[in-house]
């Protein structure tokens, strides 16, 4: 091989790098800026639309329909124009976009096998752009989009055990409160306080539970009652309980606010 010819390879290679560097850039681009250009979200009017989250669209409108069945309310059925935006948004992120740009890249595979210049504005470069824009765009549109909901899910997830680990602790104060109740009302022939919280002590089974710990300053006919998480020890409930067993001056930490 003469110096002509390697010459002529090494140009040709370069070209076809350049080349291959501008599609993946001209997909990337496009993969960002085409969707949120041309796709629109779901909105309540119902109309047509394109989506590049479908299945995030589809499971809002199934959750909403379960929220309408259970409140008893017939469900709405979505609208010829939002069924074939739906089913057109899935075809698009499913179907066309990854079938064009795997079919592209097989067909550029057998061009450059067959010693084809590959130009970049040949039909197998279109299906690739045109594929990877939808695929790859959207997978990398995707990836804050996952960490973002994952953060989400996991405050709610916090937040739902702290209001459930707060509401028990609260149906255990009621319950001591019954306890305060009952022991004033009896006379203390019957271990009661005769009409006194004086000499009243939590058993074990009210003290600690799984869920806090009570402790009670007793003063004649009020108590005041303070529980502490175990499970969040920053959570704390503080409230007075009357001779009635009602609870008046209720304060929550700032985790259970």
């Amino acid at each position: 091989m003469n110096q002509t010819t390697e010459s002529a390879v090494i140009d040709a290679a370069k070209t076809r790098r350049l080349q291959t560097i501008i599609v993946w850039c001209v997909i990337v681009l496009c993969g960002i800026l085409i969707p949120s250009i041309f796709f629109r979200s779901y909105n309540t009017t119902g109309g047509f639309f394109l989506s590049p989250f479908p299945w995030v669209i589809v499971g809002g409108m199934t959750i909403e329909h379960g929220l309408q069945m259970n409140s008893g309310t017939i469900p709405e059925i979505p609208s010829i124009a939002t069924q074939l935006g739906c089913l057109g948004s899935i075809l698009i992120v499913f179907v066309i976009g990854p079938t064009l740009f795997f079919f592209g890249i097989k067909s550029r595979a057998v061009e450059r096998a067959a010693g084809k210049e590959l130009s970049v504005f040949r039909w197998s470069t279109l299906q690739v752009v045109l594929g990877g824009m939808v695929t790859l765009g959207l997978a990398l549109i995707s990836i804050p989009t996952a960490i973002i909901q994952r953060e989400v899910s996991s405050n709610l997830h916090k937040a739902q055990t702290e209001a459930e680990n707060r509401d028990a602790i609260l149906y255990e104060m009621n319950s001591i409160a019954l306890k305060l109740y009952e022991y004033r009302v009896l006379p203390k022939e019957l271990g009661g306080g005769s009409g006194s919280f004086a000499g009243f002590t939590l058993g074990k089974d009210l003290s600690t539970t799984s869920d806090a710990q009570y402790t009670l300053e007793l003063q004649d006919t009020l108590a005041i009652a303070k529980a502490t998480s175990v499970k969040y020890p920053l959570g704390t409930v503080t409230a007075t309980i009357n001779r009635q067993a009602k609870f008046s001056k209720w304060q929550f930490s700032e985790l259970f606010n």
